[in-house]
């Protein structure tokens, strides 16, 4: 398991484009954390490389939110509000990923709670049992899942690389920049 840290911000050369930051906002209706709204450089990462999460890890929030679940696509740090579980067995990785899931209310409950947020310790949240069935049925129902994930998993990198492509062309055609024609123009002449 490791706790998340958020690198110093008082250094700049920290953040940049390379390694993906996840953060609560980030894990909000997702599966996968495919897209975050911050994200380190490689000397940020270095800075902290013990909290480096490979891909297929298991993030569970644990403060403010507790109980939202997402797993990496890339290699990935976290802040401190989250918990992530690195596993030993890719294979078993949307097994535990409902688990996890299902433990909502347990993460939830075992938080202590001020007037407006629940934390669970890393303590309390490595304390934190489950009844696990054997290493052959996770296998087992890993395999069907799999492609289910992993079409969500591409769907997601579809819709934020068409948001991207949007963000780019929508100010340029209304601000007359490129225009329909141009575009009709361009394509004719790729194909």
């Amino acid at each position: 398991m490791v706790c998340g840290k958020t690198p110093s911000t008082k250094v700049t050369e920290y953040y940049g484009d390379d390694v993906p930051f996840v953060t609560i906002p980030d894990m909000h209706g997702n599966v996968f954390a495919t897209a975050t709204q911050r994200k380190l450089s490689h000397a940020g990462a270095a800075s902290q490389a013990n909290k480096t999460l490979p891909p297929g890890t298991i993030c569970v929030s644990c403060i403010a939110t507790p109980g939202l679940i997402v797993v990496t696509t890339e290699e990935s740090q976290t802040n401190q509000q989250i918990n992530s579980v690195v596993l030993r067995e890719p294979n078993q990785t949307y097994y535990w990923f409902w688990v996890f899931r299902n433990l909502g209310d347990e993460v939830r409950a075992g938080g202590s709670g001020g007037s407006v947020l629940t934390n669970l310790s890393t303590g309390r949240f490595s304390e934190l049992r489950v009844l696990a069935s054997t290493t052959e049925l996770r296998r087992s129902y890993h395999s069907p899942v799999a492609a289910l994930f992993e079409r969500i998993r591409v769907n997601l990198r579809e819709t934020d690389a068409l948001a991207a492509l949007r963000d780019t062309l929508l100010p340029k055609f209304l601000s007359g920049e490129i225009r329909i024609k141009d575009v009709e123009t361009i394509m004719e002449e790729a194909l």
